[in-house]
């Protein structure tokens, strides 16, 4: 009945906004000041969308299509797409483990100054589950699917201390 682990498999993109939302962060880390509600939740989903339609559209244009240079041109553009996608969302998801790290005093374990690049690249949805646990208090608090934060609205998201960086 815990929807943390099936968002952090299924969806990370709408797991991680929520991390993102609950702790202020942009998508390049830094805290964000203004307090009005940053709606990444709507952002995740309109792009996780876009997504699967185009890799539905470009899977079956490489099997339909009836040269093999377009089936060529379909599966490097299918490729490029999704190292785009990959790239992108491990890069926000390193700069998110690392602002919460620094913001809550968490020091890295190992792999001294490239913790967050490993753990995020290699199991990505059991870095988003905990940050998911580390940035709320689940025994308090439901998870809720598709919220702004993973919480429900009454809920104010914590302010973590601000890095000192």
């Amino acid at each position: 009945d815990h929807p943390m682990f099936l968002l952090s498999c299924c969806c990370p993109h709408v797991a991680l906004s929520q991390i993102m939302a609950r702790t202020r962060l942009s998508t390049n880390g830094g805290h964000i000041i203004n307090t009005t509600k940053q709606k990444w939740i709507r952002t995740a989903i309109l792009l996780s969308t876009a997504y699967l339609t185009m890799n539905i559209l470009l899977v079956c244009g490489i099997v339909m299509s009836p040269t093999m240079v377009s089936k060529i041109f379909s599966a490097v553009i299918f490729g490029l797409l999704n190292m785009v996608i990959i790239f992108s969302h491990c890069h926000v998801a390193i700069r998110t483990r690392r602002a919460i790290r620094m913001s809550y005093n968490i020091p890295q374990q190992c792999c001294d100054g490239c913790e967050d690049l490993m753990v995020s690249i290699c199991c990505g949805p059991c870095s988003i589950a905990q940050m998911m646990c580390h940035t709320a208090d689940y025994n308090t608090y439901r998870a809720v699917w598709f919220s702004e934060t993973g919480l429900p609205d009454h809920v104010e998201p914590a302010t973590a201390a601000t890095p000192s960086v």
